[in-house]
């Protein structure tokens, strides 16, 4: 029989750094949390649909717009995300909305046992939408040492946000290449540094940059 998207991550994949998995999704629309219980949703260790270490979410057919992860909730959640990106993992020709979830892409979650060791996230022609998300951000980020981002030909709707960390022993690198920020919302981008002790690089290439915010550390 057919496998659920949260079977297939949780249960079907054993990605490692030396073998990583493709995870390949047909057109279509997918709730991300259609196969939880309500209890387990209600569980405050909850924070929703995981993509593994090591794993990419690939739309198959390329069309970003004919593959939609989404997730709903009648009032805004603060806690539960419609996914959630873990250590090195990846995104390519999809649509994520969050419907009053926390964020629609929740990324703050490294999970190396030494953050100093270089970390990745491929983002490539992809959607963000947040529609009354709880903190307004479309794509919700924190990063540890050593992340190195890309994303290319994205659309961000709802804030894109970030932060660092304490202490990084090594610095980020992000870059956004060919990507459309939200021209409608108060302060599109934010990127704030939280005493991380070292320069990191973001790098906008291309992109339109209608509102950004900026705290620098003290």
């Amino acid at each position: 029989g057919s496998r659920t998207l949260r079977q297939i991550l949780e249960e079907d994949v054993n990605p490692t750094e030396e073998n990583p998995y493709i995870v390949y999704l047909p057109d279509g629309t997918y709730n991300t949390l259609a196969d939880y219980s309500a209890d387990e949703i209600a569980n405050t260790a909850f924070l929703g649909l995981n993509v593994p270490d090591y794993v990419t979410l690939c739309g198959i057919t390329g069309n970003r717009d004919a593959v939609v992860l989404t997730a709903t909730f009648d009032t805004a959640n603060s806690r539960v995300s419609t996914i959630n990106m873990i250590g090195t993992s990846h995104l390519k020709n999809l649509t994520v909305v969050g419907n009053k979830t926390r964020y629609a892409v929740h990324d703050d979650f490294a999970i190396k046992s030494s953050y100093d060791t270089n970390y990745y996230r491929n983002v490539e022609n992809c959607v963000f939408v947040a529609n009354e998300c709880y903190y307004g951000s479309s794509y919700g980020s924190g990063t540890r040492s050593g992340a190195i981002w890309k994303f290319k030909d994205c659309k961000f709707v709802g804030q894109f946000s970030w932060h660092s960390n304490v202490s990084f022993t090594a610095p980020n690198d992000i870059t956004f290449e060919n990507c459309e920020f939200d021209e409608t919302t108060y302060r599109s981008i934010i990127l704030k540094s939280l005493a991380s002790g070292i320069v990191n690089h973001i790098h906008f290439i291309g992109c339109n940059v209608p509102g950004i915010y900026i705290n620098e550390e003290s």
